[in-house]
């Protein structure tokens, strides 16, 4: 036991980063940027870091020196971004568990298993966008050391140390509050913090004079807090009446002013506190990790079930050999605890919830993150209520468990989304070595349900078609892709053309009647670019897909001898050259009515041994044998087909839709011979199967 003594400290560390990394980064190589990371690093490409200078002048100053100074060091290499995030996230950690040892020093093993619990907090689940969500990290980081620094100020003797200690908590204030406005509500928290200081030593008083005590206590809380407020009360004054605020949802008169307005907005935003509370301190250790329980895999299950086991172990051993002292029971503390948690939390979400946010893991997990510090002291009081040392135990174990399992889940799922948008890029570089400027796609990824983050199309598409550098600002983008909203049927079929000013710095044109869709059914299948002379749809087509591939114009696509090379650190290396890339070459040959190149490739592709999953993809090669009349080849494809398992499964399906592509051919004004066409119609336009 005198090793464990001895090495206590560097042990604990060595087990919270652990710990931490088992939660965060098993995954974590194969993440490429995330979602609307995109937008940022197309603008970064094309415009250099000042492009993030320009994007947040008006918006939240101090992010655009963060963000130009990452993409100064890192550029568009998504490792680096992740591995700084996870060590804000660590640091952040070590913080709060200092923070928790000044508020209540008796409290060593607490403290430690609330700050771990901190830094692998389950309901913020935005960690996986390595780039847009620095600053909301960072800035929790400052926010937990500011708070700590003010304590040391209050605690210090030495006038010159207690000067040292509030300057450097009102610098660290004006940086997380210059990286995230809304986490101003966590000042509350800061004088309940004040209020537990000034509180330590005082007996409790009696019953008649309470409520007399306890004024006391706060007057002398808010006084002793007033050196470090002086700098989020600057900051408030310039933000209010000096800064030049374009986001309205940050413009505290306007949200303020909806009270007058509406007097159930005041009811409202009493409900939302609530809900977002409970789903910041109770819900985010169940709600993320129900969502995404059995995600991936059975490989990916088991790993995430193992890592589950090795946290619960690590957690089970540091108790029975780093933890050996017995805890002191601070009746008074573990109240104090609970209670100004959750005053704290409650505080912590009122500026989201007055600018009529409020907490969803599904779209809003960040507004979790400051009131995440209020909900640690909420744990923090908890666990000292369980008097039995096995019952603190178990309740460790079971959150970092749930935290583990809910981290690694998100990132099967993050690392999933990132092959498959590199798998489907890589295909569309094949089939377009070009595409017209002006277009504005409709992108269907297979697994994938974006909604109006459509960032991770357009972003994707400009950066490998687009990427020169650019002097003007705003950006003028010059691929638009749509959002896959309930609404874009009905623009698309009215022909609706929008311009719209995205971010700041990026103008896009959204042409509904210049359309270029392309889908991907399954991950079984290739990307089908939609041409309107003779479109085919998968089993499963998202409908809206179906609806709108009449209005889709291959022609936006230009045609070339080499296709793009994407870039490696973005989307991977080149997949092998397997059956989706003959037939992407196949169908440009056939959009350029090269036939002769599509029986080429087809014959190549046979040779190599490779046939599609999607019974679509023989579509192609079945019109151009049809063109050719070469009999044997249709009638070799239509044997290959009765062994395809999605056609003999929905076979009835599939032969309506070659079909249609047959007589697509004959519509178009290819001459055919009447043998060759009554061979397709008998093997594909007919009820009766093919003997």
């Amino acid at each position: 036991m005198t090793f464990f003594k001895n090495r206590r400290a560097w042990l604990e560390v060595l087990l919270f980063i652990l710990v931490s990394a088992l939660a965060y980064l098993p995954n974590v190589f194969q993440f490429t940027f995330h979602r609307d990371d995109w937008y940022y690093i197309y603008d970064g490409i094309v415009l250099g870091p000042r492009a993030f200078l320009e994007m947040f002048e008006n918006l939240r100053p101090l992010r655009g020196p963060l963000f130009a100074g990452l993409f100064a060091l890192f550029g568009p290499n998504p490792l680096p971004y992740h591995l700084l995030l996870f060590a804000w996230r660590v640091l952040g950690g070590f913080g709060m568990f200092w923070l928790l040892r000044l508020l209540w020093p008796g409290q060593r093993q607490g403290a430690y298993w609330a700050a771990l619990l901190f830094t692998i907090y389950p309901g913020f689940l935005w960690w996986v966008g390595g780039f847009e969500y620095q600053p909301m990290v960072l800035s929790l980081g400052f926010q937990v050391f500011s708070i700590a620094f003010m304590l040391k100020a209050i605690l210090s003797e030495n006038r010159k140390h207690k000067t040292y200690w509030t300057v450097a908590s009102i610098l660290s204030s004006w940086i997380y509050l210059g990286l995230v406005e809304y986490s101003i509500g966590m000042e509350f928290f800061r004088v309940l913090c004040a209020y537990v200081i000034v509180s330590r030593g005082i007996s409790r008083p009696d019953p008649s004079t309470l409520l007399r005590a306890s004024l006391k206590r706060i007057s002398l809380s808010i006084r002793v807090s007033i050196p470090a407020l002086f700098g989020p009360i600057l900051f408030l004054v310039w933000r209010m009446f000096f800064f030049e605020n374009v986001r309205k949802a940050a413009d505290v008169g306007l949200q303020l002013g909806r009270v007058s307005d509406a007097p159930l907005t005041l009811f409202l935003w009493i409900v939302r506190l609530l809900q977002s509370a409970a789903k910041t301190l109770i819900m985010a250790w169940t709600v993320p990790l129900h969502q995404r329980f059995n995600i991936g895999t059975t490989s990916d299950i088991a790993i995430g079930w193992l890592i589950a086991g090795a946290l619960a172990a690590l957690v089970i051993l540091a108790d029975r050999f780093l933890f050996r002292e017995a805890v002191a029971d601070e009746g008074r503390g573990r109240w104090d605890a609970l209670v100004i948690g959750v005053l704290g939390l409650l505080g912590g979400l009122v500026p989201i919830v007055a600018a009529n946010r409020s907490v969803s893991f599904e779209q809003f997990s960040h507004y979790t993150l400051p009131a995440s510090i209020a909900a640690t002291v909420c744990l923090f009081g908890l666990w000292n209520f369980l008097s039995e040392r096995s019952l603190r135990t178990v309740m460790v174990v079971a959150l970092a468990v749930s935290a583990g399992l809910t981290h690694f889940n998100l990132s099967v799922q993050t690392a999933a989304e990132a092959r498959t948008l590199s798998q489907f890029w890589h295909q569309v570089a094949w089939r377009a070595p070009q595409i017209q400027p002006g277009v504005t796609l409709v992108v269907d990824y297979p697994g994938v349900m974006y909604a109006e983050s459509s960032d991770l199309v357009w972003g994707p598409a400009n950066i490998i078609y687009y990427p020169q550098a650019r002097p003007e600002v705003p950006v003028r983008v010059p691929i638009a892709a749509a959002r896959m909203e309930s609404g874009l049927r009905k623009d698309i079929l009215g022909g609706e053309t929008t311009t719209q000013n995205y971010i700041i710095i990026n103008v896009f044109r959204f042409d509904y009647e210049n359309l270029l869709v392309m889908s991907q059914p399954s991950a079984a299948s290739c990307v089908h670019v939609m041409d309107s002379r003779w479109p085919s749809f998968g089993a499963y087509e998202d409908p809206t897909i179906i609806a709108i591939a009449g209005k889709s114009k291959v022609e936006n696509i230009i045609p070339a001898d080499t296709s793009p090379v994407l870039p490696e650190n973005l989307f991977g290396p080149e997949p092998e050259h397997d059956w989706c890339y003959y037939y992407e070459r196949a169908d440009l040959a056939r959009q350029q009515t090269d036939w002769e190149e599509v029986v080429r490739l087809g014959k190549e592709a046979s040779e190599a041994g490779y046939v599609p999953s999607d019974p679509l993809e023989w579509i192609p090669f079945l019109q151009a044998h049809l063109i050719f009349s070469d009999d044997d080849a249709i009638m070799e494809i239509a044997a290959k087909l009765k062994e395809n398992e999605a056609y003999k499964e929905s076979k009835s399906y599939y032969k309506l839709q070659i079909c249609d592509a047959l007589i697509a051919i004959d519509t178009a004004g290819y001459p055919l011979t009447v043998k060759t066409a009554l061979l397709a119609a008998a093997l594909f336009c007919d009820s009766s199967d093919y003997e």
